[in-house]
């Protein structure tokens, strides 16, 4: 598990990535169960130290953290993009090292949340070596889904939350992307936004995903030229050319269930694209950018199962 974390994230690290990752079945469920867990953190040499002592509070103060290592990593960067550097050397680093090591290799971001029992399912269906598995993200309003995070907590203390509650919280805290994405609605902007979705019954979605996240990849040597080459792209390096090679390799897997695997990225409003609706798009599952990749996800439904996050148990 690895994570790049610039300045302007730890807030982000703080209060979203690292209690998702420490929950009941996640890295602590990993370790328990004889996986060797490894954490790294990347962050600019001038903030590494105080990413570590976030990173320190948190595990000294979970209980559950026991047998996952940590380590820190400062990295020195030019004042200019510098948080596409440091994710590049993220990725470059960490599939060299896994490919070294024999290891699989999961990168988050640090404003993301994962749910409960997504990295269990993933690592214990990638334990065959070469697999790489994708799944849903979806963009969430960050100070909307902050309120929710907090009533959850206030209600249910720090139990985990499994992946149907967090599908609820994440379509009622729901960024733009996730309002445009209605296709049951004859005016929506599916076409642009990549994802369509319908309701099929109060609790079950059934979702076309025209990118689905690489969440999980045993890195080989391919990889490693890959990421030498592209890694400090843009972020359609890592969503879309990336995935295609996988799919070119036949590696490439899609969790196709949020009960499998279902993760958060939260967003600032002023970070969300604009989207245009258009009419006549209901029922909708083709997007504009027409790509093999997008091309051949299309065919995929995935099922997304929703739980009152308020219910009355956790």
């Amino acid at each position: 598990m690895a994570v790049a974390v610039e300045s302007d994230a730890l807030i982000d690290f703080d209060e979203l990535l690292l209690p998702s990752l420490l929950q009941t079945d996640n890295l602590p469920w990993l370790a328990k169960s004889g996986f060797p867990v490894l954490m790294t953190v990347y962050a600019p040499a001038d903030d590494a130290q105080r990413v570590y002592a976030i990173a320190r509070k948190h595990f000294a103060e979970n209980s559950r953290s026991e047998g996952v290592e940590l380590r820190v990593e400062g990295v020195h960067l030019a004042a200019e993009a510098r948080l596409e550097a440091l994710r590049g050397h993220c990725f470059e680093r960490e599939t060299l090292e896994g490919h070294k090591e024999g290891a699989a290799v999961t990168i988050a971001r640090p404003g993301s949340f994962w749910g409960n029992g997504t990295l269990r399912n993933l690592a214990v269906y990638c334990r065959k070596p070469g697999v790489s598995a994708g799944g849903l993200t979806v963009r969430v309003r960050s100070l909307n889904f902050r309120r929710l995070l907090e009533r959850y907590r206030e209600r249910f203390g720090d139990a985990p939350i499994p992946n149907a509650r967090l599908v609820d919280m994440a379509f009622v805290a729901g960024s733009t992307d996730i309002e445009a994405s209605n296709t049951d609605m004859d005016s929506n902007a599916s076409y642009s936004t990549g994802t369509s979705w319908r309701s099929l019954s109060d609790d079950l979605i059934a979702l076309v995903e025209h990118a689905p996240s690489v969440l999980m990849f045993w890195p080989n040597p391919s990889d490693i030229d890959f990421f030498r080459i592209y890694a400090t792209s843009n972020v359609a390096t890592f969503d879309v050319v990336w995935p295609e090679k996988l799919m070119a390799e036949r590696r490439w897997r899609v969790m196709a269930s949020t009960d499998l695997a279902f993760v958060v990225e939260a967003t600032a409003e002023h970070d969300e694209p604009v989207r245009v609706p258009e009419s006549g798009r209901r029922f909708n599952e083709a997007a504009s950018l027409v790509l093999p990749h997008r091309q051949m996800q299309q065919m995929c439904v995935i099922t997304v199962r929703r739980h009152p996050f308020s219910a009355e148990s956790p």
